[in-house]
């Protein structure tokens, strides 16, 4: 499995990694994240990623995302995927910037083990689960998939039941998966139960989660549940007015508008292409 994968685009994610590293490490992660209330750093370098291939997008904003790509790698030491991103011509490879990084990476690496090893000499178990999530972290830092998954499965994870904030979080994290592998009926049914309790801030922003909500909403629902559950919803309301196209796309269908409907859904498609959760399904749509 190529690294690059790791954060280009994934239309059909592994549900059962997904699952395991979120209810796993959350809570840890948790405490450390300089980003909360805000999108992971990571996905927004998968978005970026995802939009430097898109014959939409304009050369010259190619060359600003390039840019960017390379500023967040090369600060992150994130020598696997840069690489990966170099093989494929995404990137210039500067043997130089490669070789500083993986010596920066190799000694944290070894600070890292030490400190494990000190752990399960002389001190107890939560020490030792702390310890292997600092390794997991790094790697899930720097890029590297197949050595944070190897981490993940060494089983210093207790199994928590968590609390309901973290059960709601998980629910959009199912409801994207669900939605990326086409089964809008389930991601529908989990969005739409978190409309008033959206807190994954780190996968995208509210406004972006009401645009998942009301598309696969308009794809899975009646008539009659679409008009109770969505139309007329106080939380949708409140923020569809500030996503283009996408109130007078819901209004039109719903009364029957379709000179109005096909000219929003046409303000539409841009968006969409333009999403990577969403352009795999672009002619499904």
């Amino acid at each position: 499995m190529s690294r690059f994968s790791f954060y280009k685009q994934s239309a059909k994610p592994n549900q059962t990694h997904s699952r395991n590293l979120y209810q796993r490490v959350e809570r840890e992660r948790e405490r450390e994240r300089p980003w909360k209330g805000s999108q992971q750093p990571q996905l927004v370098l998968a978005h970026k990623l995802f939009l430097l291939p898109q014959p939409d997008v304009p050369d010259i904003e190619k060359v600003r995302l390039r840019q960017e790509v390379l500023d967040f790698v090369v600060a992150d030491d994130m020598a696997p995927l840069y690489e990966t991103l170099a093989a494929n011509s995404v990137l210039d490879l500067d043997q130089s910037v490669l070789a500083s990084m993986r010596a920066k990476i190799d000694e944290q690496l070894k600070k890292l083990d030490e400190k494990i090893a000190d752990a399960e000499e002389n001190l107890g178990e939560s020490e030792i689960r702390e310890a292997h999530l600092a390794k997991l972290l790094f790697f899930i830092r720097i890029g590297d998939k197949e050595k944070a998954l190897e981490q993940l499965n060494k089983g210093w994870w207790p199994e928590e039941g968590g609390d309901w904030e973290r059960k709601n979080r998980l629910k959009v994290y199912e409801g994207l998966y669900y939605m990326s592998t086409r089964n809008f009926k389930k991601a529908t049914s989990l969005f739409l139960d978190l409309i008033s309790a959206f807190k994954t801030y780190e996968l995208f922003p509210y406004d972006n989660f009401i645009f998942y909500t009301v598309l696969t909403s308009i794809i899975s629902l009646d008539r009659v549940s679409l008009k109770q559950k969505v139309v007329d919803a106080p939380e949708i309301l409140t923020v569809i007015g500030k996503i283009p196209h996408l109130l007078g796309f819901l209004n039109s269908l719903y009364d029957c508008q379709y000179k109005s409907f096909f000219s929003a859904f046409a303000g539409l498609t841009e968006q969409i292409k333009l999403d990577r959760y969403l352009h795999p399904h672009f002619r499904y749509t």
